[in-house]
């Protein structure tokens, strides 16, 4: 249960960070 929560937890702050990378991706595309 506890491992499953951690797993829904870890996914969930990956799914925030994901706009944050792409936006530093397209960063270095348009420079």
């Amino acid at each position: 249960m506890v491992f499953a929560g951690l797993t829904v937890e870890a996914v969930l702050v990956l799914l925030g960070l994901m706009p944050l990378f792409a936006w530093l991706a397209y960063g270095d595309v348009a420079r």
